[in-house]
């Protein structure tokens, strides 16, 4: 269907009447905001959703993440605020500040309130632009140097979701397998051989276990369902990737986590690190054998499980 609706427009001979989803996905998620608040925030976001006379459109995807970013300041900002001319300097320092709720360093948060406030200045809707010279150290968080063990409240908060196909995959991908985002995205269905439980990982070949094997063949089943005829060769596809040949994004993975306080990249570390200590001793060749590591990266979560042995070891 979605093919013929492309040929039709194509041709000229489409009047497609339908609601578009991505105003009704805007209007339900700025629903809990103030009108004014609302209204400046719907106005922003049509600028990367659609362009403008100095700006390309972005990705779907793109748009959306910059708004999920911003939305919980937003959200907070309208308990005290009926519009954004009211925000101040410090309140936007404050808000920078604590952990952001979707991962990531706070990047794509700071990006996200500088557009904004950049297009309410530029529409003469607010006086001063309380975002110019913010400096980016303000979301950089230290990064831990030593691999870490996510806490158990991480994964009660996982069991309390219920993943479709796809996040069911993802994570087991990351948190059982240890791949990491730019494996998972790589991968084809070539890699997959669900008959002889064979999982191939560029060359690398791993048996599949019962719990990889149930996710993937639940998953396939899922993906032969939604889109039987897309030529797409990538294991993991989205509405939109279907009908290319491009892999999925970063910023789609990074859904199967969203709003927990497990990110992929600390989950696939928990893994590591449980790997480390199932061995019983300090065993950095079976840890890099087993995930595909350079021996220095298993000796580092070797280290962080068991401690350094080594005579090179810091007094």
């Amino acid at each position: 269907m979605a093919r013929t609706l492309e040929l039709l427009q194509f041709l000229g001979r489409l009047t497609d009447d339908r609601p578009d989803p991505a105003d009704l996905w805007l209007a339900e998620h700025l629903a809990g905001l103030p009108d004014p608040i609302r209204t400046d925030v719907a106005d922003w976001v049509d600028v990367p959703r659609r362009g403008d006379a100095r700006h390309f459109p972005k990705s779907e995807l793109t748009w959306k993440n910059y708004l999920l970013q911003a939305l919980p300041i937003l959200t907070s900002w309208a308990r005290q605020h009926t519009t954004l001319r009211g925000v101040t300097r410090d309140e936007i320092i404050t808000a920078l500040q604590h952990p952001t709720p979707r991962g990531g360093d706070g990047h794509t948060r700071l990006t996200a309130l500088r557009s904004l406030f950049a297009f309410l200045k530029a529409r003469r809707r607010i006086f001063t632009n309380p975002t110019r010279r913010l400096s980016r150290d303000l979301t950089r968080r230290p990064q831990p140097r030593i691999p870490t063990r996510l806490p158990e409240a991480a994964f009660a908060e996982l069991a309390a979701h219920e993943p479709d196909p796809a996040e069911w995959l993802i994570l087991v991908l990351t948190g059982h397998q240890a791949l990491t985002a730019a494996q998972i995205r790589a991968l084809t269905l070539t890699n997959v051989d669900i008959p002889n439980r064979d999982f191939d990982l560029g060359g690398a070949h791993r048996p599949l276990d019962n719990l990889t094997h149930a996710a993937i063949a639940r998953y396939l089943d899922y993906r032969h369902r939604r889109w039987p005829r897309t030529a797409n060769p990538h294991l993991l596809i989205t509405q939109q990737t279907a009908h290319n040949t491009e892999p999925v994004s970063r910023v789609w993975l990074r859904y199967a986590v969203r709003d927990r306080q497990a990110t992929l990249s600390r989950l696939r570390q928990d893994r590591i690190l449980d790997e480390a200590e199932a061995v019983g001793i300090p065993d950095p060749l079976h840890v890099a054998a087993i995930f595909g590591l350079n021996p220095d990266t298993a000796q580092r979560y070797v280290d962080a499980f068991y401690g350094r042995t080594d005579s090179s070891a810091p007094g």
